[in-house]
């Protein structure tokens, strides 16, 4: 749904150039090897990440070696009723 949706596509601004940068679904996952949670597997040879796993330390921000890992904080909503 467009409420759940996260694309794990990312754009780098440079000065005068800008690219867009994905998970390269890394054979060894640094991200995945250093989650002190395991919210993020490698399964049937793609990297998966559970973010109701996630505990937003941002370790994996730092394993990627291709800078396509972000933690996405998203607000609780609360209904009454």
């Amino acid at each position: 749904t467009p409420h759940t949706f996260q694309p794990r596509i990312h754009v780098i601004k440079g000065v005068n150039v800008s690219t867009a940068t994905a998970c390269r679904q890394c054979e060894d996952a640094p991200c995945a090897n250093v989650c002190p949670n395991g919210a993020i597997s490698r399964d049937k040879g793609f990297v998966h990440v559970m973010q109701e796993r996630c505990i937003g330390c941002k370790t994996c921000v730092v394993a990627c070696p291709y800078g396509a890992m972000e933690v996405v904080v998203r607000p609780v909503i609360r209904h009454s009723g």
